[in-house]
């Protein structure tokens, strides 16, 4: 795993109707592509829950100081929640790469690579 792209997935939080199997099968393919895939709803929802307001307000910021550390952030799904949308403009402020999953792989699949030159 020498020199992998951190790639934060960005997902709905399973109570927002996204289930995290899916999250954990786009982990699975960020891997399969050459990537680190970073992924906080699957991280914390083992210990915090989201119907506790002091725990979902702690992994949310704990998720956004994870993006910080992240060299790409990738937009999972076709459903954008608040949240997500606050994932991306960090992103953006910080010159964090931003793709969708989608496009990431169509890449991929037209370039033959793998990961990111950088």
């Amino acid at each position: 795993m020498k020199n992998k792209v951190f790639a934060y997935v960005c997902a709905p939080f399973e109570k927002d109707g996204f289930p995290v199997r899916e999250t954990q099968e786009y982990s699975q393919s960020l891997f399969r592509l050459g990537y680190l895939p970073i992924c906080p709803n699957v991280m914390f929802a083992g210990f915090l829950s989201n119907t506790v307001p002091s725990q979902k307000q702690a992994r949310q910021d704990m998720s956004l100081e994870v993006l910080r550390r992240c060299r790409i952030l990738v937009v999972c799904g076709n459903n954008i929640t608040e949240e997500m949308t606050q994932e991306i403009l960090l992103a953006e402020r910080l010159g964090i790469v931003t793709v969708t999953f989608d496009g990431l792989k169509e890449v991929s699949e037209y370039t033959g690579s793998k990961t990111p030159r950088g």
